[in-house]
């Protein structure tokens, strides 16, 4: 195998193949015999210089093992680098040749198509260069089940305390595996260059997850963690507001997104360290989708956001990403916020919002702005007093085409506000402005003119 930098195995196209009409789910995968392949290659790989690696997808693969399979206790260190040609069938009578011929031919991107990626995470224009043998990865991405079972769990742990010493950005995606299998996992870990950790998963938050003391057990033996993304980790019952922390963690924390319980549990431990506070200037409060038929409560929102109000940076760039179920929900908190807009006798957090600089709002791809939505949005923005930039991203395309409509609407009414970005095009908003205000002059001239020669 030649040396390699980045590698992406994205068994989701497998997924597909074999999930389909005429799919071959006659197959049977031997579990050890897929075990001593599959984790040689990835053995092989990562041998030959990879410093990002990205598993995604083989849930169909895991339904292939035989009905009742029991599965030996392989340690990583006994299985062979080598791949193992002869003798071994995967298949029945296939042999892995043909199911390696697949994946090549399905998943594989044209080589041309590639292009280097250096470990800063800039894309080069270059031709593949020749990295140095036996870098150890930096980025590791978790987006398989396959990985976090077994037979392939303890290699998982192994593989990655054995390369803690490189390893910056750990991505790992939920999926409804059993909580015991999740604190495993984070238990058995440490990594202390990790300045990067994601929980993510797919839009519906699943039933299982990582439990709120494993989780915190794994950020406190992690100070070193400067970017959180957590989503659909457990949120305790009944608990509010949330555990106080006696040793204040995440001191090096610079951006975090996350459910309110999680955003207020990490933002009192900070206050309550007041030194530590002064990275931290990107913060995400974010609503999950649940199974559970019950509508989001957005009244979170508002305690996390007095929070963020009570947070000593100058400058911060709070997004608020809207996943709920219903997709009246954002519709109903901003109108409540509207509400207490010119009453003094309410309490108003949005307004009090003063070291907010810049607002992200995102939306899951369900959510739609209907009319309503497009009425209030821009004097809801008004009411952030010194919002410098507005962005509105993760927006489906019908979304971006009606906000297109109101960005005169949003210029007027925030007037200190310099620039719009609507999935990745920026506007600035002075010109807006400018460009409103000759309109109007321009259109008042004609229109006394035409007075006139009436």
């Amino acid at each position: 195998m030649p040396t390699t930098g980045i590698v992406k195995l994205h068994f989701s196209v497998v997924d597909h193949h074999l999930g389909i009409p005429g799919g071959e789910r006659q197959v049977i995968l031997k579990p050890k015999v897929w075990k001593e392949e599959f984790q040689g290659l990835l053995d092989v790989v990562l041998e030959k210089g990879c410093y990002e690696l990205h598993v995604q997808g083989g849930a169909t693969l895991i339904g292939l093992y035989p009905s009742g399979a029991e599965f030996e206790d392989i340690r990583a260190s006994d299985v062979s680098v080598r791949r193992r040609r002869q003798g071994k069938s995967l298949f029945g009578k296939a042999r892995l040749g043909p199911f390696m011929e697949f994946m090549n031919r399905v998943c594989a991107p044209p080589i041309q198509n590639l292009k280097p990626q250096t470990p800063g995470g800039k894309r080069g224009t270059h031709s593949p260069i020749s990295l140095i043998h036996n870098t150890k990865p930096i980025k590791v991405s978790i987006h398989s089940d396959m990985l976090l079972r077994n037979p392939f769990l303890e290699w998982t742990i192994t593989m990655l305390n054995s390369r803690a010493s490189t390893i910056g950005i750990l991505s790992v995606k939920l999926s409804d595996l059993p909580e015991e299998i999740w604190k495993m996992f984070l238990d058995g870990i440490t990594l202390p260059q990790l300045f990067d950790f994601e929980i993510t998963g797919d839009l519906m938050v699943p039933f299982h997850g990582f439990r709120f003391a494993d989780l915190h057990s794994f950020l406190h033996r992690h100070p070193s963690i400067e970017t959180l993304h957590l989503y659909g980790v457990e949120i305790p019952k009944g608990v509010w507001p949330p555990p106080s922390l006696r040793i204040s963690i995440l001191p090096r924390l610079k951006s975090i997104i996350a459910h309110p319980f999680y955003v207020v549990w990490i933002l009192n431990g900070l206050l309550m360290a007041r030194k530590t506070c002064g990275s931290l200037t990107d913060i995400g409060i974010s609503s999950e989708y649940s199974r559970n038929p019950s509508t989001f409560d957005y009244t979170l929102f508002d305690r996390a956001l007095q929070c963020v109000a009570a947070f000593p940076a100058g400058q911060i760039r709070l997004m608020l990403r809207f996943a709920s179920n219903n997709d009246g929900d954002m519709n109903d908190w901003i109108e409540k916020q509207l509400a207490t807009k010119n009453d003094p006798s309410k309490s108003n957090i949005v307004s009090r919002l003063e070291n907010v600089t810049s607002l992200v709002v995102s939306t899951f791809w369900i959510i739609d702005y209907d009319w309503k939505s497009m009425d209030m949005l821009p004097d809801w923005l008004a009411m952030f007093p010194n919002l410098r930039e507005i962005e509105f991203t993760d927006q489906a395309q019908e979304n971006v085409q009606k906000l297109e409509e109101f960005v005169r609407k949003v210029a007027m009414a925030c007037p200190k506000a310099e620039s719009l970005d609507l999935r990745r095009r920026r506007l600035c908003l002075d010109k807006v402005r400018g460009e409103l205000k000759i309109q109007m002059n321009a259109d008042g001239g004609v229109g006394s003119g035409k007075g006139v020669s009436a």
